[in-house]
């Protein structure tokens, strides 16, 4: 609904919360405190508060290295979906090799859960593939691009063998990358 100050608002309130009752229950709240510094560090990178983004992001895959410790299948996507996040920050921000950092360890841990878990998780490794790919065109570096959304469309279409309605649009988005490219 596009009410930014309201959003704000309510992560900082939520983020306060869940920190005073990760005090008595951390097993229960701190992942909850996770979530909501991703999301306010989304919020930020929206509105072009780019310093605090970074700040909400790492302090969110703190913790959740912190709780991979203990559970780290639980907490691996949550951690990849931050290192994409960090990514199109540094993206924007033109930090290209740290955005590359970023993408490729999101794209590591995403893969690591498709092996487990694959129609859970090939769409995300899509995505990233398709994030790197649009890094690796903007940085004039065109077989890797090439590379990176041929193997995006590779797993979209075998996503949308099996599901069409959910992923033949991806298909169609993996193959304008690869015309945008050519």
């Amino acid at each position: 609904q596009n009410r930014m100050a309201e959003a704000r608002t309510a992560y900082e309130e939520a983020l306060k919360i869940y920190r005073e009752l990760a005090k008595a229950k951390p097993g229960t709240y701190v992942p909850y405190e996770a979530r909501t510094l991703n999301h306010l560090g989304s919020l930020d990178r929206e509105q072009n508060r780019m310093a605090e983004a970074r700040t909400a992001y790492e302090e969110a895959l703190k913790i959740l290295d912190n709780l991979a410790e203990t559970n780290p299948h639980t907490y691996m996507r949550e951690a990849a979906g931050i290192f994409i996040n960090l990514g199109v920050l540094d993206g924007a921000e033109n930090r290209m090799a740290e955005a590359r950092t970023a993408y490729e360890l999101g794209l590591k841990v995403y893969r690591k859960l498709a092996k487990a878990e694959p129609d859970t998780y090939l769409p995300d490794v899509a995505l990233t593939l398709i994030n790197l790919g649009i890094l690796d065109r903007e940085q004039n570096r065109m077989a890797e691009a090439l590379k990176a959304y041929e193997e995006a469309l590779k797993i979209r279409r075998k996503l949308a063998q099996r599901n069409p309605d959910t992923y033949l649009p991806d298909v169609a988005r993996a193959l304008n990358n690869l015309g945008n490219l050519h």
